[in-house]
């Protein structure tokens, strides 16, 4: 009976140590300037077409160099051997 009553406890412990901890890092992380300045970037992203015309130019004139190149996400390369 003993060892049921182990059984049966440490799952809920862990559970309420897990939604505790979800709790207390909720509060502990105030949405700041900086994640509402991304979220509202993804949201309001557009096509070069729906611009309005002054902003369409300034986008079509942005070209990257291969040489001066950089990006935080890896550069994937296939060779698909000409097919």
């Amino acid at each position: 009976m003993r060892k049921r009553l182990i059984a049966l406890a440490i799952p809920v412990l862990l559970i309420g140590a897990a939604l505790a901890a979800t709790l207390l890092q909720q509060q502990a992380t105030a949405p700041d300037a900086a994640t509402e300045q991304r979220s509202a970037q993804h949201e309001y992203a557009a096509h070069v077409e729906d611009l309005p015309e002054r902003e369409r130019s300034a986008a079509q004139s942005v070209s990257i160099a291969a040489d001066t190149f950089a990006t935080h996400l890896p550069l994937v390369s296939i060779e698909t051997g000409g097919q």
